[in-house]
């Protein structure tokens, strides 16, 4: 039979790569990680500037959103005002 592990046996805390605190560790990861994005000098800025437009623009939708339905609403209110007047002219 396969070794399935049982719920008492999930530790899923050992599966998480850590730095156990090792700054000098993390420096190296952060330079190593530096030196990769010098190697692309054009495409990480455009890269970062679009994603905080796409961010930007997420964060317009509702406002656009509710525009359209504010000026929807405003129409609406308007055909049933002339409606009554219509009625009563």
């Amino acid at each position: 039979m396969a070794n399935i592990p049982q719920s008492s046996d999930a530790d899923f805390s050992t599966k998480i790569p850590t730095l156990g605190g090792d700054r000098k560790r993390g420096a190296q990861v952060l330079w190593r990680i530096t030196r990769m994005v010098f190697a692309y000098r054009v495409r990480f800025p455009i890269g970062i500037a679009a994603a905080i437009v796409a961010a930007l623009f997420q964060l317009f939708i509702p406002h656009l959103i509710g525009g359209a339905v504010d000026n929807a609403t405003g129409l609406l209110a308007g055909d049933q005002m002339r409606n009554e007047e219509l009625k009563q002219g």
